[in-house]
């Protein structure tokens, strides 16, 4: 039987427990202790799952368990001056969803404290460190959630804890988005969701139901005068720097900008007075100066009023760095992530990029062959046959099945029934008539395919989803399809490229959503499940499948690179401190990795427009030539001088072989030694050198490829770079679940990048990439992508 805990200093010495033996009565010179006796009455049995020691150390077995039904001790000291601080969670070793989370704090100059939480975890652990109540001697002070009580029979250099734990401990739950489809779901998914917020209770109306009418119809305001409030208002939030460096790199770009306008405001005024002549010159050099002068004074004061905005802004960002919120570029103001909203909100508004989703699947339908090929039913929704068509095409492609002509025909089948199932309207017109329903009509190409196709992110689409370069195409193409940009007006220009603008941001809000939603599910072994053994074998599998694809070991190296970044910096800041060289390493490093690849980005970019150069050169030449090396007759030629113009190398070389000069229509009526006119072996050679310019033009144009792709992968590292910061941010900063949980799943995005850049290395080693590329080899790589990408635009 374990002895009691002594209530007595003087008893200490006496007490056979072997974690007391060596406690003597406090003094001056003691370390600093918390000694934590743990009764647990409840059946479950608690391992250590974490732990942040913010001073201090362990002294007793960390990884000793508390047993059911049993007492145990745990005991923390610190030599140093801060004495002991931290908080330790563990979890029950079976179903793994009952929390035992304690924030303890002993320092040694002020008072100490303890809070702890039985059952489900506290929102902010961490938190609680510096909330938790103070120590009272011998008060006895229950838990809120009822669920655990303590009390401390001493309080000092040493501090004694007695904690109980009560039977009957609620169990947690994630908490889980109510999405459109799950409405219909059983009782069971219905009590997993987070529970719901009451509602709050309905405003009271005042007894005072009159209301003064204005004096003045000049206090009441009209439409115009609110939507001017409300563009003001937004404008001001928009360009809010979030904190100091944000307002000073604001106000310098601002006060740089407004000088170099002014300078161009002299320039032009002075250039526009000089052709009128005389003292214009003078006139426009002042005009400007005046004009200059005060764009340069007017964007230099809101340069400066915008570094003092970003200085009131700078506590207000400690604070919400702090808490973990993020910065609202749109609102002007730190906000809270709350994954599962996002998800509800993603499901709600719906995809953007498969029409209205108007039309219903129908399981009654003219033919199935199309469905067939999918091996989809009638009724599968759109997303299913994406992803169906993704599955099926890897299967067939033709870069698993060199040789294989079944496999390329298969593979072009495919193509044709994705582009007509993935169409509302097509698919309307197919599930009605069936084949006849759909004619051949204009070519069309699904940008989201081709690069999917190209890339081989069709396989990566989970972890990196529709590629920004995808989606820029396709809104392009669906403005052109609404009518000619040369037809429009500026203004109109202007408003659909606004309008183009939000719907990308919309997507890629989406885009960002599902993939932190994938990586939130897929992590769910090591977060929830403690299965760290089995995560990373799944992780390692999943991996070498990746690297199998085209750019798969490249796509893994990225993703790998940047998820070990941001769960470093986001544990460093976390467990280390925000202001620590580890969290500046770490910082340092993230930064050089995306600087290094949006550098190599304006390196290739710079190679692709010399290579468009050398295409424009080329196919200016073989134009000029066709020019030169058109026939003319035999009146043209003998035009002017009377002298023939030779309209091929060979009558050139027959004029030299004449005996004397070669006048009036000789040339043209003499005959080969065959019998045939010169003029038909004029043709002949045209139609060669025709054939000789076009082949030249195209390998200018085979050399430029690689080039090309090299310069569309560099733009899709650099959007990788972006999408993954921005998903970690919502995966990590999710606060629809306790901090605890966001450590885990920082510690399981960072096993993920260590597996995925290992792996991209070692394919990488073996020499499976596609990185390099010849100019056949990127050009059967198009090819193919335009191939499985494009459709008959039906009629």
């Amino acid at each position: 039987e374990v002895p009691r805990v002594p209530s007595n200093p003087s008893e200490f010495e006496l007490c056979p427990f072997h974690a007391l033996r060596r406690v003597c009565l406090p003094s001056a010179e003691m370390e600093n202790r918390v000694l934590l006796e743990v009764r647990n009455d409840s059946d479950k049995t608690f391992v250590l799952d974490g732990e942040w020691l913010r001073n201090g150390e362990w002294k007793s077995d960390r990884n000793k368990p508390i047993e059911a039904g049993s007492l145990s001790m745990l005991e923390f000291q610190s030599q140093g001056v801060k004495g002991v601080a931290g908080i330790v969670w563990f979890v029950d070793n079976e179903e793994h969803e009952v929390y035992l989370s304690m924030a303890l704090a002993n320092p040694r100059l002020q008072d100490a404290s303890f809070s702890c939480f039985a059952g489900a975890p506290p929102q902010d652990l961490k938190g609680e460190l510096d909330a938790a109540a103070t120590l009272v001697p011998d008060a006895e002070v229950v838990a809120l959630s009822g669920t655990c009580a303590w009390v401390s029979p001493m309080v000092g250099n040493l501090t004694v804890i007695k904690l109980t734990i009560f039977q009957d401990l609620p169990s947690f739950k994630p908490a889980r988005a109510m999405l459109g489809n799950q409405a219909t779901g059983t009782a069971e998914d219905a009590d997993a969701a987070a529970p719901k917020a009451e509602p709050t209770a309905e405003p009271q109306l005042s007894d005072c139901t009159e209301i003064v009418a204005p004096q003045s119809n000049s206090l009441v305001e009209t439409p115009d005068d609110e939507a001017a409030k409300e563009a003001l208002g937004q404008f001001m939030n928009q360009t809010r720097p979030k904190d100091a460096w944000d307002g000073l790199f604001r106000g310098l770009k601002t006060t740089g900008t407004s000088i170099v306008a002014g300078v161009g405001s002299v320039v032009a005024s002075t250039a526009a007075g000089y052709q009128q002549g005389g003292m214009g010159a003078v006139k426009g050099f002042g005009t400007g100066l005046v004009g200059g002068a005060a764009i340069a004074v007017t964007g230099t004061a809101c340069g400066v009023a915008q570094i003092g905005r970003g200085i009131a802004n700078t506590p207000e960002a400690m604070r919400g760095r702090k808490d973990q919120r993020v910065w609202d570029a749109e609102l002007g103001q730190w906000v809270d992530i709350d994954l599962c909203k996002l998800e509800e909100q993603i499901d709600d508004e719906g995809s953007d990029t498969e029409g209205d989703g108007s039309s219903k699947p129908s399981s009654d339908v003219a033919e199935t062959e199309y469905y067939d090929l999918m091996k989809v039913k009638p009724s599968a929704s759109a997303a299913e046959i994406k992803k169906a068509y993704y599955k099926e095409a890897r299967l067939c492609h033709p870069d698993k099945n060199p040789g294989d002509a079944e496999a390329k025909v298969k593979f072009q089948q495919l193509a044709d029934a994705y582009q007509v199932l993935s169409d509302p309207e097509l698919r309307k017109k197919y599930d009605r008539d069936g084949k006849a329903g759909v004619q051949e009509g204009n070519v069309k190409m699904d940008p989201s395919v081709f690069f999917s196709l190209l890339f081989g992110s069709e396989r990566f689409e989970p972890w990196l989803g529709e590629l920004h370069l995808a989606m820029q195409t396709d809104q392009f193409a669906k403005a052109m399809e609404k009518g000619s940009l040369d037809e429009q007006t500026a203004e109109e220009t202007m408003q659909v490229g606004d309008d183009v603008s939000q719907v990308l941001k919309k997507r890629q809000l989406h885009r960002e959503v599902h993939c932190a939603v994938h990586l939130r599910e897929f992590m769910n072994d090591f977060v929830y499940r403690r299965d760290a053994a089995g995560f990373e074998n799944k992780v390692r599998v999943e991996a070498v499948e990746l690297a199998k694809c085209q750019f798969g070991p490249e796509l893994l190296s990225a993703i790998g690179e940047m998820y070990q970044l941001r769960a470093e910096i986001y544990l460093a800041d976390e467990m280390v401190g925000r202001f620590s060289l580890t969290k500046q390493v770490a910082a340092f490093k993230h930064s050089g990795l995306t600087i290094k690849h949006k550098f190599n980005l304006v390196q290739n970019a710079t190679g692709s427009l010399f290579q468009v150069k050398k295409v424009h050169d080329a196919a200016k030449a073989a134009s000029k030539s066709d020019k030169i090396e058109q026939p003319t007759s035999p009146k043209s030629e003998e035009a002017g001088d009377g002298q023939p113009k030779p309209k091929a190398e060979g009558q050139a070389e027959a004029a030299q072989d004449s005996s004397g000069p070669a006048t009036g229509p000789a040339t043209g009526s003499a005959e080969s030694s065959e019998g045939q006119p010169s003029e038909d072996k004029t043709e002949e050679e045209k139609a060669k050198a025709e054939e000789e310019q076009r082949q030249a033009v195209e390998a200018v144009l085979d050399a430029a490829l690689p080039v090309f792709l090299q310069t569309a992968w560099a733009a899709v590292v650099t959007d990788i770079d972006g999408t993954l910061k921005e998903v970690g941010r919502k995966l990590l900063k999710d606060k629809s679940v306790p901090w605890q949980i966001r450590i885990r799943r920082a510690q399981a995005l960072q096993i993920i990048g260590q597996i995925y850049f290992q792996e991209s290395q070692r394919a990488l080693a073996a020499g499976e990439t596609t990185k390099t590329m010849t100019s056949e080899v990127a050009k059967a790589t198009l090819q193919e992508a335009l191939m499985g990408s494009v459709r008959e635009k039906k009629r």
